[in-house]
């Protein structure tokens, strides 16, 4: 609950920060720790689904589709933090964050697409879209 209580509080400082019309260093911290917390919040999912890659041998059948659900939920939701990231980087005021920014949200990528990838290519996964 933390991480959803930081990102909020971060969103509305920036929100704040670009309402209030403060200088552009303002601007600039505020994008920052905007753009920071849902940053973390995706390492965390992505970290949440390498472990479930790993207990997926474990599932049993009778709650697969719970697991695989769920799984999907997890990859709904860095996609929606994933956006938000985005977002903020669009922002005129966010200078080189981007730049900044773009190894951790490359690699943030590229785990979670091998992860998702696969976890839908195991036999639970296979076995359930068949259906």
């Amino acid at each position: 609950m933390d991480a959803v209580e930081q990102d909020r509080a971060a969103s509305l400082a920036l929100i704040k920060a670009l309402r209030d019309g403060t200088d552009a260093s303002v601007h600039l911290r505020a994008l920052t720790v905007a753009t920071r917390e849902p940053l973390a919040a995706a390492h965390l999912l992505v970290e949440l689904l390498e472990h479930l890659d790993e207990a997926e041998p474990g599932i049993r059948k009778p709650v697969a589709s719970d697991f695989l659900g769920g799984i999907e939920l997890i990859g709904g939701a860095f996609a929606g933090v994933m956006m938000a990231v985005e977002a903020n980087l669009q922002h005129e005021a966010a200078g080189d964050l981007d730049d900044r920014t773009r190894q951790n949200r490359v690699e943030l990528y590229r785990r979670h697409n091998v992860t998702i990838e696969a976890l839908r290519s195991r036999p639970l996964g296979r076995e359930l879209r068949s259906c």
